[in-house]
This record gives structure tokens, C-alpha cells and sequence, in this order.
């Protein structure tokens, strides 16, 4: 993704609230570990629309893909729907070098998106 530094203490709302994302996939979000334990749902979404300012720069982040974890809630997203995230969060990794942004988002549990 594009811009993430402006967005540093990833401020997950502020961030996606200027993009429209619409659903390519939706299925079940299983436990690595044990195959058959269902974690919740999880939904592939890509940006479609990004109105966001960037501080005056040429550039959105229109046509990146996300993978959208929702934990605790087995969600039925019909393709081609447009979807809503409700109270993001979004991990931060630190490397060596420098802090890089995951693109999986993790919903807070109890809360699901809007479609």
C-alpha cells in the first residue's frame, strides 16, 4: 500500500473512511493449527474508490487487495458487495530497518462490517 507512513500511528477508521472496498470472496477463517476449528470469517476485499487527500500527492491506493479477518462471526458476504469496516484495527510490524504495515485487518470482536 501506498501513503501508509502519513497514517504512522495507523489510525485504521481516518484511514479507510475515504475508500470504498467491495467484496471479491467470502469464507470460513480456520485455525492454522487444527483445520477444522473455525475462527470466524474472511473476506477478500479490494479498494475501488479512494478519495482520500494525501497531502496534495497523485497518488490512492485504488485497486489494492486486503484480506479482512472477523473473528467470533461466520458472515455470509455476497460477492461484488460493497463493504464497511467497523472499528479496524490493523497490526503494525516492526522490522530492522523500518515499521511496515500489515494488510490484514483484524475486526475488534463483537463487530462486523457493514454491507
Amino acid at each position: 500500500m501506498r501513503n501508509l507512513y502519513m497514517f504512522e500511528d495507523f489510525r485504521a477508521e481516518e484511514f479507510f473512511k475515504e475508500k470504498d472496498l467491495l467484496c471479491v470472496e467470502c469464507g470460513e477463517l480456520l485455525d492454522h493449527n487444527d483445520n477444522s476449528r473455525v475462527l470466524g470469517t474472511v473476506v477478500y476485499a479490494v479498494i475501488v474508490n479512494d478519495r482520500t487527500d494525501y497531502n496534495g500527492k497523485p497518488s490512492n491506493n485504488r485497486f489494492e487487495k486486503l484480506k479482512i479477518k472477523v473473528f467470533d462471526k461466520e458472515l455470509n458476504i455476497p460477492k461484488n458487495s460493497y463493504i464497511e469496516l467497523v472499528k479496524p484495527t490493523v497490526p503494525v510490524k516492526k522490522s530492522r530497518h523500518k515499521k511496515y504495515f500489515s494488510e490484514v485487518i483484524f475486526f475488534k470482536s463483537g463487530h462486523e462490517p457493514h454491507f
